[in-house]
């Protein structure tokens, strides 16, 4: 997961933490109880969607400074 965030974002730091949100977010999966078929793959999918939220707040903060 690291590899793939440091791929996306070329910083330790937002690449940490994008590993991180994504493994909070599996934990909250796991502790609701979904399935999951294929956790690689699900993680990976979770790890880009928290990396294009994260895009949105800082085109969001940028727009807002304006």
């Amino acid at each position: 997961l690291l590899k793939t965030a440091m791929f996306k974002v070329n910083n330790i730091e937002d690449a940490e933490d994008l590993v991180q949100e994504t493994l909070i977010a599996a934990l909250i999966a796991i502790h609701q109880n979904k399935p999951i078929e294929n956790p690689k793959n699900w993680l990976v999918t979770v790890l880009h969607r928290k990396y294009y939220d994260m895009l949105r707040r800082v085109y969001s903060k940028a727009h807002r400074l304006k």
